[in-house]
């Protein structure tokens, strides 16, 4: 899951082709939605995220857009003919329904917000500093519109293709009456930003504003009028199917409902508190909502009930193992745990007893396993994760990471320099010294007599005599070292902050810095072999390596969320795991 954490997956056809496996379809904010009808639609979002679906929701499948991009505006003239755009100047076109996109060149790099097409022809588009392109073919050919403002204009929306209004910062409001080959000013009486602009007709509409106030108009925009709401939560889209019928979606998961033309709005319970970024609906019944870690929610009888249509946790999922290509787990905070056996198409849920944040899970065979996490949690269990039972450490201290090389021998560590072992699967857990206080934030054993540690201000220990005794070894770094991955005996890599790489080819004896190319914190490493390895970090981070390190290659890996955990089973098959549940 990536982190949000969510899962994500390494397919086997190609080395830079991860794909989501929690929370599905995707972890990923999703920023506009789209349905020319009950049945078919498409949302769009960060990291250049396309999803559609031809069930009305009930399924989405992921489109590939071609960009790293955000995308924030998606609009279909047809089945078939469909735009998207983004940051840095993005606008992507589909002929084909999406099974194919091609960019167009918008003549900018500025960020574009919004978006607007009333034929197959003719379309619009607003954004950042002012911007507002137009084109007459269908997007072959953009020409910049003058605005009259540099304020960035968020939304934009046309009623016919002579006459239509832009919102925007500064409590910009314009209008224009010829296509957009002249804007007028529109006084909103407001010197803050508004966002999401919606007209029923030329005359009637309405814009938001910052702080739960509408503005309303019954004459073109001439006057605009203040109607509220009830709530203080910043709204950002509105949406009405007809002149009394619209809604509302904002900040903590917030849906309202007019049915009297927003003189009077209604609170609808959405039964999310993430952050909902567009509404869209085809009737007065059928509706759908999506937003923040990929929430996608739906209504069928107006809004009255809203049904999740995204599946999977949000929480965050700090640490993941697999014992084959099929079997594996991963854990994080809430006490969660999920199970795979069938290389993560689908995770299970598994009860640890604990709610308390889970950092490190590992499994030296398919039945046999542990988990460590806050306020000293110890778990094992000898069926899979069926069931599980907490055990002793004997210290007080966070544990954060956990290494077994059979189901009696294994090593935790932990704050404060903490090192235990167990040799009898852990009914029993005995410390040992390593003669340092810093905190240990991974371990790592070759056999049961050679391991390593690592952890704050660079700390590298290590062992010849299965822990009896730690030596401390010289990294070369201050930066906290996160984790700590070994070949064989002598070949190993430890990462940290600031994108540090550090290299072994003796055991530890000396470590070189390697480039990894970003400063990007790092927090796992995963070697195969001497040769091939990765690793992830923040902001969706994932670096991979086959030639043992001497050059680090950048991979998609689809989000811009932190990657706690990397784990792969071979050269080509892996997982990652952070923040929301992302996979």
């Amino acid at each position: 899951m990536l982190f949000f954490l969510g899962i994500f997956k390494l397919g086997f056809s190609q080395v830079s082709d991860w794909k989501w496996q929690n929370p599905l379809p995707t972890g990923n904010g999703l920023l506009d939605i789209f349905f020319l009808n009950t049945q078919t639609g498409w949302t769009v979002g960060a990291n250049g995220t396309i999803l559609k679906t031809n069930d009305g929701g009930s399924s989405w499948q992921s489109q590939r857009s071609g960009t790293p991009n955000e995308l924030l505006s998606v609009h279909f003239a047809n089945d078939q003919t469909g735009w998207v755009v983004g940051d840095k100047g993005t606008i992507l076109k589909t002929t084909n329904g999406g099974d194919t996109w091609q960019s167009q060149n918008s003549g900018t790099s500025q960020l574009l917000r919004s978006m607007h097409f009333k034929d197959a022809l003719t379309g619009w588009v607003s954004g950042s500093a002012g911007i507002i392109l137009k084109t007459n073919n269908s997007g072959i050919d953009w020409q910049n519109q003058s605005s009259g403002t540099t304020n960035g204009l968020n939304s934009i929306f046309f009623v016919d293709n002579q006459t239509g209004w832009a919102s925007g910062d500064g409590g910009t409001i314009l209008k224009t009456s010829n296509g957009g080959s002249t804007w007028q000013s529109q006084n909103s009486g407001f010197q803050i930003g508004l966002g999401s602009v919606f007209f029923v007709n030329s005359q009637t509409g309405w814009v938001l504003k910052s702080g739960g106030t509408i503005l309303k108009t019954e004459n073109g925009g001439n006057t605009w009028e203040s109607q509220g709401i009830g709530t203080t939560n910043i709204l950002f889209s509105i949406q009405f199917v007809d002149a009394q019928n619209g809604w509302i979606a904002g900040d903590g998961g917030v849906v309202f409902k007019t049915s009297n033309g927003g003189i009077s709005w209604e609170f609808q319970s959405s039964g999310t508190t993430n952050t909902l970024w567009s509404v869209h609906f085809v009737n007065n019944q059928t509706g759908w909502t999506v937003g923040r870690y990929g929430t996608i929610l739906k209504t069928t009888d107006g809004g009255t009930t809203w049904q999740k249509k995204n599946m999977g946790t949000i929480l965050n999922l700090n640490s993941t193992h697999f014992t084959d290509a099929q079997t594996g787990w991963a854990v994080g905070d809430a006490g969660t745990i999920v199970h795979t056996n069938d290389g993560g198409q689908s995770w299970q849920s598994q009860n640890s007893g604990t709610s308390t944040i889970l950092n490190s899970v590992y499994f030296p065979d398919s039945q046999t396993g542990w988990v460590v996490g806050y306020n000293n949690v110890l778990l094992k269990t000898i069926n899979g994760g069926e069931t599980w039972q907490p055990q002793t450490s004997g210290v007080s201290s966070v544990l954060r990471c956990i290494h077994f090389v059979d189901i009696q021998t294994g090593w935790m560590v932990g704050n404060s320099g903490t090192i235990i072992k167990t040799v009898n699967g852990g009914q029993t857990w005995e410390s040992q010294n390593t003669g340092i206080t810093n905190g240990l934030c991974s371990v790592y054993f070759i056999d049961s007599q050679n391991g390593w540690a690592v952890g704050v201000q660079g700390t590298i220990i290590r062992t010849f005599n299965g822990g009896q005794t730690w030596l401390t070894q010289s990294s070369g770094t201050t930066e906290q070292l996160n984790s700590i991955c070994f070949a064989n005996t002598l070949v190993g890599w430890a990462v940290g902050f600031n994108g540090v790489i550090i290299k072994t080819v003796d055991g530890g004896q000396t470590w070189a810095t390697q480039n990894s190319g970003t400063s990007n914190g790092l927090y796992s490493v995963r070697f195969v072999n001497n040769q091939t390895g990765w690793i992830s970090g923040y902001g969706g981070t994932i670096l991979s390596t086959n030639n043992g390190g001497l050059t680090w290659t950048a991979m998609n890996s689809g989000t811009s969320t932190d990657l706690f955990s990397i784990f792969f089973t071979d050269a080509l098959t892996g997982w990652a795991t952070g923040r929301y549940g992302q996979f």
